[in-house]
């Protein structure tokens, strides 16, 4: 995930890829972000894999 993240890929393309909804991809990046311990409210996955 992290590498369709990082190639530019937006939610909709990460969700036909993994075969799921959007809905699903969106919890999915949700509990990524718990995982990688990100508190930031303001602060995406996507945001810290791209370093912004």
């Amino acid at each position: 995930m992290c590498m369709l993240i990082r190639i530019g890929l937006s939610n909709e393309d990460m969700a036909n890829i993994y075969c799921i909804t959007i809905n699903s991809m969106k919890r999915k990046l949700y509990s990524f972000k718990e995982k990688m311990c990100i508190t930031d409210k303001d602060q995406s996955v996507r945001n810290v894999i791209l370093g912004l």
